[in-house]
């Protein structure tokens, strides 16, 4: 009874393994603040993205957010499809890509923001951005906030 039990128990611990589950998205929630290239316009945004790891460097998936123009009152909601890029442990470039929907007074464009992100801790990036609506773009600088950072899964196996 006491070998059948032992073995037992050697057989649960060699076929449990951890690991962190790569399958469910990563979320992301934070803001930005910005200036428009063309005339001295304050422009703040709340910015929310939704990740797919396609492999350890490289993600996709959507982006959206609402951005707010102080000089007209405008509130434009982009909806793109981002991509990600990790150069390095700290450093990471994206593209989102998509449609800014006026909601109001302002008017629909493309919706273009090439960005540079710098990794502060696991829960955080800091977000230095360019974003491009038909003839009037703004530089901007934000903070992300990662929702979902301490998923973990245990799969037992035997």
């Amino acid at each position: 009874m006491k070998k059948r039990n032992l073995l037992f128990a050697i057989l649960i611990f060699c076929g449990v393994t951890i690991y962190a589950q790569e399958q469910e998205p990563e979320i992301n929630i934070g803001g930005n603040l910005g200036i428009t290239t063309n005339d001295t316009q304050v422009v703040v945004g709340l910015d929310g993205e939704l990740l797919y790891a396609v492999d350890q460097n490289f993600k996709v998936g959507v982006a959206t957010g609402l951005i707010f123009a102080t000089k007209n009152n405008g509130v434009l909601l982009p909806l793109a499809f981002s991509g990600r890029f990790k150069a390095d442990t700290k450093l990471g470039v994206g593209l989102d890509l998509g449609y800014a929907i006026p909601i109001n007074k302002s008017t629909g464009s493309l919706y273009v923001r090439p960005m540079l992100e710098y990794k502060l801790s696991n829960k955080s990036n800091l977000k230095f951005s360019y974003s491009g609506l038909n003839s009037v773009g703004y530089l901007n600088i934000g903070i992300l906030f990662r929702m979902n950072h301490n998923r973990r899964s245990l799969t037992i196996s035997y």
